[in-house]
């Protein structure tokens, strides 16, 4: 298998240590698999083992290079972890193992279960470090020639997998001495191939987590990625998006991943390609060219990951400002892909899969099907690439409960319209992991969106429509600043509330860069504007904060954050919930960021934070943590994901003491609610617009104000409406602490 590139990560059912004794067999999995592999080897003896009575696997050294072996695999799958230079002979009634060792005192934990699983007595031939260990293979030879001689076999049929050349010393002696006997060698590459391709609930959970690892990859890592270097014009080339993206698949923390980095790793090193030059192979590479993405450009990425040594993998295609031909050509592969996927139904062959894919090319673009790649996919699994359960035109196997695939189709050299040498060349590639279940295909992949208008860019460069005056009549502020790179929609048509929530966001940035540049200094002047009339100066608001919205309340609160934080907030009560949509609009047309939150604030402790380390709020992503769709719709996609899967083999922790007290720090506590009744009576509690005025005007009649003037009277009016405050459910959650 290959050797992993996560330097602490391990091989699955096992904790590695130093010394051999630290690694620890699954022995129920090993008695279970053993059992599989002999039930296996029974009923297919004929067809897929090529009638061997003996099967030979040796696993090779080490190796740095990424590979995927048979033997190794086999390794893992039965044992839980690699043996290199470690030699397997399986017969009906003895295995023999030879072996260091130290890997010896390992194995020998395996008599008992594989006596009681398959009733086979596991004999070791124990190599000494010197030593050649050609006694040791005559020895096992004799064995099988006795074994076989008490079955009434004339001449032994031995198993191998004939395509893995022998690699180190070990492993070369047995292949000489094992073609200088007499027995008949059969490669049984299939029959492992077959074995491999059910595979149960266990493997099943370690496939959809090394699934979710990808996919998180691709759309919170690449995704990203690209879009800000063609965002800010960066160059960067293929080879450094392969390393950075290498890294993320390492940590899967940085991508919000709960799974132990110890338990994953790189399934290839990640691929990314543009500029015309494609490479739509499993063993393509990045190259050390920069990526490319001017008109009709076309990138290409694939990322795949493993969890404890199960693949899984992913491939998009990003269209830049794509011509029709490109566009066309995209949206009929998707459609090619999805009925390739739709027709992996268990009992269907498997040949069903392309054939599905090319006869919707040859309807919707016949001039295409030249173009497409000659199968549809493998499966997948220990290995990455199954050859035996190629999805090409010629493969007759059945489909059945349990595969996994790794659907994959492209078109491969075509030209687009463009007349730059580095996009008239382009191709295009989908791929998505896929787990056969009772009657369908279940996308484990499919977090990341592959329809044409969220993978289609819009790269804007035409000045002259940013020149031509405006028919539109101008409003306060500055026109919104639109990024460069928009996603093209089917109908390029936007909501209402789409352009206001994208509005909102660039605001949002523009707020935290002002937010960054005023605070830099420590210190900064602030105009402040104090009128009996309560005006306040648009200029002077930092944000506003509209509370209690969203738990079916009829009214809802305004709080007013200034730019100066050591200005206490100003706050408007229970304004009627039916003016919300109304008010919303107003603050976006006049360019002023606001958010949502379901409780009041203790904005005194939150702006003191903000005061005390100003640095670490604007690191720690600004006003965003006010930001409740936002963490909502992350919540909420990663538990839609996957059926409401979201992977874990994190341990849960328990929040502080310190968490706790600190979230409580931020909105105000019953505690608090209780001291604000003994200041406040009973009927200012929630009280509506009119109660308040109401109460102001009787007031001024017992005070003999009656003269007084009407700016004085509303002055009164609105200190009235700041003490008044709705109580707060012990029930509600607590909004998390600032960070």
């Amino acid at each position: 298998m290959a050797d992993h590139r996560n330097g602490s990560a391990q091989p699955h059912n096992g904790k590695v240590g130093a010394a051999g004794a630290a690694y620890s067999i699954d022995l129920d999995t090993f008695q279970s698999r053993l059992k599989s592999f002999y039930s296996h080897w029974d009923e297919h003896k004929t067809n897929l083992w090529g009638s061997s009575d003996a099967i030979t696997i040796g696993c090779p050294p080490p190796s740095d290079d990424l590979r995927y072996l048979k033997s190794t695999a086999l390794n893992l799958w039965l044992l839980g972890f690699e043996f290199p230079d470690t030699i397997m002979v399986f017969m009906k009634k003895q295995i023999h193992i030879l072996c260091s060792q130290k890997k010896a005192s390992i194995l020998e934990t395996v008599r008992k279960p594989a006596k009681e699983a398959v009733g086979a007595e596991v004999i070791m031939h124990i190599k000494a470090k010197n030593d050649d260990g050609i006694a040791l293979m005559d020895a096992i030879f004799r064995a099988v020639r006795a074994q076989l001689k008490v079955d009434c076999s004339d001449v032994p049929t031995v198993g191998y997998i004939s395509r893995e050349a022998p690699e180190g010393k070990l492993l070369e002696t047995w292949a000489e001495k094992l073609k200088s006997t007499n027995f008949q060698l059969i490669d049984v590459a299939n029959g492992l191939s077959s074995m491999f391709s059910v595979k149960n609930n266990e493997e099943l959970t370690s496939i959809k987590r090394a699934s979710y690892l990808t996919t998180s990859v691709m759309k919170n890592f690449v995704v990203p990625k690209l879009e800000n270097v063609i965002d800010d014009e960066k160059k960067i080339s293929h080879s450094t998006l392969m390393e950075d993206t290498e890294k993320v698949i390492l940590e899967p923390s940085k991508v919000n991943c709960k799974l132990k980095a110890d338990n994953v790793d790189i399934c290839y090193p990640p691929i990314f390609q543009s500029g015309g030059e494609f490479d739509l192979r499993p063993s393509a590479v990045s190259n050390d060219e920069l990526l490319h993405y001017d008109s009709a450009s076309v990138i290409i990425c694939a990322v795949g990951a493993r969890y404890k040594s199960y693949c899984s993998n992913i491939a998009r295609t990003f269209l830049i400002d794509a011509d029709p031909l490109q566009s066309k050509a995209y949206e009929v592969l998707l459609k090619a892909h999805e009925a390739a996927i739709g027709s992996l139904k268990p009992g269907n062959k498997m040949s069903a899969a392309y054939l599905a894919a090319v006869s919707v090319v040859e309807k919707d673009a016949p001039e295409l099907v030249s173009n497409l790649t000659k199968s549809a996919g493998t499966g997948i699994g220990i290995e990455f690439r199954e050859s035996g359960l190629n999805l090409n035109a010629k493969n007759e196997q059945i489909v059945k409960e349990g595969m996994v695939f790794n659907v994959t189709l492209g078109f491969q050299n075509l030209q687009s319209q463009s007349s730059k040498a580095k996009s008239k060349n382009f191709s295009l590639l989908l791929a998505d992991t896929v787990i056969i279940v009772k009657d369908k295909a279940e996308v484990v992949t499919s977090l990341s969106s592959k329809a044409l208008k969220d993978v289609a860019y819009s790269f804007n460069e035409d000045d002259d429509e940013e020149e031509k005056p405006s028919k539109k009549a101008e409003t306060k502020g500055t026109e919104p600043i639109m990024s460069k790179t928009t996603l093209r929609s089917d109908n390029h048509e936007i909501s209402k509330e789409e352009l206001r929530r994208q509005h909102q966001a660039e605001l949002a940035r523009q707020k935290n860069e002002e937010t960054a540049r005023r605070l830099a200094g420590g210190a900064c002047l602030v105009e402040l504007i104090e009128t009996p009339f309560l005006v306040v100066t648009l200029s002077e608001i930092e944000i506003v904060n509209l509370e209690r919205v969203g738990l079916g309340q009829k009214n809802f609160d305004m709080t007013i954050v200034f730019k100066d934080f050591k200005r206490d907030v100003f706050r408007i009560d229970s304004i009627p919930s039916t003016s919300l949509d109304g008010i919303k609009e107003w603050l976006d047309t006049t360019d002023i960021k606001y958010y949502e939150s379901r409780l009041n604030l203790n904005w005194r402790q939150i702006l003191k934070t903000i005061t005390d380390d100003p640095q670490s709020f604007i690191e720690g992503g600004g006003w965003e943590f006010l930001n409740l769709e936002a963490t909502d719709s992350e919540s909420e996609n990663s538990e839609e994901s996957d059926k409401g899967y979201e992977p874990s083999d994190v341990e849960p922790e328990s929040d502080s003491e310190d968490d706790a007290s600190d979230s409580e720090s931020l909105v105000e506590s019953e505690d608090e609610e209780e001291e604000d009744s003994e200041e406040d009576s009973e009927e200012e509690k929630g009280k509506t617009w009119e109660e308040l005025e109401r109460e102001a005007s009787n007031a001024d009649r017992e005070k003999g104000d009656e003269s007084d003037s009407e700016e004085e009277r509303k002055r009164r009016k609105i200190k009235a409406l700041g003490k008044s405050r709705s109580s707060i459910s012990s029930s509600m959650p607590k909004r998390t602490k600032l960070r």
